[in-house]
């Protein structure tokens, strides 16, 4: 199983990317325990995740080809 994750604004200048695929990532938690690991820096930051195209707030089980992205704050408007 295959997913994609996408990082935007301050998120995407931290890791110094803005698309990774992971393999074999079963859930939320394990996605941002890897990338917590790879990164150390997430951990100071602020963000919301959205699982293809929704924002989620629970750990939620991935399937093939999902694409998650990872967000910074929202500013009004």
């Amino acid at each position: 199983m295959e997913v994609e994750v996408r990082f935007y604004g301050r998120v995407s200048e931290t890791t110094g990317l803005s698309s990774a695929k992971y393999q074999d990532v079963k859930n939320i938690d394990a996605l941002l325990n890897l990338l917590k690991g790879e990164f150390p820096k997430l951990q100071n930051l602020q963000y919301t995740m959205a699982l293809n195209q929704v924002i989620i707030n629970t750990n939620t089980t991935f399937k093939d080809g999902d694409i998650i992205a990872i967000l910074p704050p929202f500013a009004g408007g």
